[in-house]
């Protein structure tokens, strides 16, 4: 028996007798073994000749070299048949073929795939840089990326086997199809434990499996297109829902616009962005209430949606928030309540006063009475009188007549009787007193005699005014003799 490698290019095998021999000797051989003739080595069964005289005889076997790696193999020689001599110690030879050959190289071809979420299962290839003649095994496994197991795909750690002869193995995934919008996830594979084979230093020793999204992004809108809260509250959350989950940040911008509101006064809110982290379905803004002691009407803006990040408009893109006043209404009253006037005054002003600044228009409706004559001591019809919002008061202007006539003190009393956006406050009813600044008239004797015969049992005597006079008069009277 011997042992070569096998780039030893030719093995020199000798028979030899056991003595020297006179006539010719000669053996029939066979060859066998688990080297393959005619690609591992040259041999092929045939006769081997001694010549008479000579102790031995020699066949030549062509080793045969190639790059593939394979087991140890043999290439046996048998003695058959004799011719001459006969069987000695040793009748069978034995050659191992060591093999020289470095093992093939393993990597993935191709080194990355892409594919959409919905195509199902996904073969994987590892292949060899050469065939080989011994079994092959490795294991393959997840070493990264950003899909989840089991959530995005199915995959488990295993080991596989490549049969001698063969240059591949093929290996499965299966991609999972879900209705989540997210980002395209990779899958990283790579490759260990190697048995018979090497490892690849190249870009072959992972194996990277793209999985492009092709769901649609969630739609989002408000969940309602109306808020409502009171200007006490202090802050008010609107709300904003996704159609769906979605693997990935959402956002979207908005803008404020008023209506009556008006931004930093009623409310507090810039235009901005609301981001929704990603696995949450909804998210919130919150504007700052403020309050304040006006009595207002309801007021309100428009919170509206401009510009989406992985998503889409909904239903409800606009929505309109309304803040309720939450202060009572102002009170009203005349300031002052009365007032003394001469009747030559031309006119007096007359004032009602709010208790406080309202926001909104307050008037009220009057009556006019008294015991001075409209149209001739004063003139004032019944009206309304109308405050405008942000003002504390207005005034009414009564117009007085002068006149000649001696009268008592009169009055205009005016009431107020019915109220919008305000009520009644501490002095609803106002007077003016007009004092008259005339003489009062002179009486007199008219004529300042008579003559009568004293047959005439009654004289008239007759007293006149200087002028008409409002006021009962009186005057004392004497008789005397002449």
């Amino acid at each position: 028996s011997a042992s070569v490698l096998e780039n030893s290019g030719s093995i020199q095998l000798t028979a030899s007798l056991s003595m020297v021999s006179g006539l010719p000797a000669s053996i029939d051989y066979t060859v066998s073994g688990t080297a393959t003739n005619g690609m591992d080595y040259t041999l092929a069964d045939g006769t081997l000749s001694i010549p008479a005289g000579s102790i031995s005889g020699n066949i030549t076997i062509l080793i045969g070299n190639d790059i593939i790696d394979e087991n140890p193999e043999t290439v046996i020689v048998r003695i058959l048949t004799y011719t001459n001599t006969s069987s000695g110690l040793s009748t069978e030879y034995t050659l191992t073929i060591t093999d020289d050959d470095n093992p093939p190289i393993i990597s993935f071809s191709p080194v990355s795939y892409t594919v959409i979420e919905s195509s199902g299962v996904v073969n994987i290839t590892a292949v060899l840089s050469l065939e080989s003649e011994k079994e092959i095994s490795f294991d393959y496994g997840i070493i990264g990326g950003t899909a989840v197991a089991n959530d995005d795909y199915t995959l488990n750690a295993g080991t596989l086997n490549i049969l001698a002869g063969s240059t591949s193995r093929v290996f499965t995934c299966a991609i999972l199809d879900d209705a989540l919008d997210e980002y395209n996830e990779t899958i990283i594979i790579g490759l260990s434990n190697y048995i018979n084979v090497s490892e690849t230093t190249g870009s072959g020793s992972s194996y990277t499996l793209n999985i492009q999204d092709d769901d649609n992004p969630p739609t989002v809108s408000w969940t309602s297109s109306t808020f409502n809260d009171s200007e006490g509250s202090g802050s008010l959350y609107i709300s904003a829902q996704l159609s769906s989950e979605s693997a990935k940040t959402v956002a979207f911008d908005f803008v404020v616009s008023d209506i009556n509101a008006e931004n930093g006064i009623d409310y507090t809110l810039a235009s901005g962005t609301v981001t929704i982290s990603s696995g949450d379905t909804g998210g919130t803004k919150e504007i700052v209430i403020n309050d304040d002691a006006i009595f207002e009407p309801s007021e309100s803006f428009i919170v509206q949606m401009v510009a989406y990040t992985n998503v889409s408009a909904g239903g409800i893109t606009e929505t309109t928030i309304t803040i309720t006043d939450n202060d009572t209404g102002p009170t009203i009253s005349w300031l002052p309540d009365s007032v003394s006037v001469l009747e030559n005054s031309g006119s007096i002003q007359l004032t009602a006063s709010l208790s406080v600044v309202s926001g909104l228009p307050a008037s009220i409706d009057y009556t006019v009475s008294g015991t001075a004559t409209n149209g001739t001591d004063f003139t004032l019809s019944d009206g309304m009188l109308s405050i405008a919002a942000g003002l504390t008061s207005n005034n009414l202007i009564i117009n007085l007549t002068d006149d000649s006539i001696d009268e008592n003190p009169e009055t205009v009393v005016i009431h107020m009787v019915t109220y919008t956006n305000t009520s009644g406050g501490i002095s609803t009813e106002y007077t003016l007193t007009i004092i008259d600044d005339d003489d009062p008239p002179i009486i007199s004797f008219s004529p300042i005699s008579k003559s009568s015969s004293e047959s005439v049992t009654l004289v008239t005597i007759t007293t006149t005014l200087s002028s008409v006079s409002e006021k009962i008069l009186s005057a004392d009277y004497s008789v005397t003799g002449g």
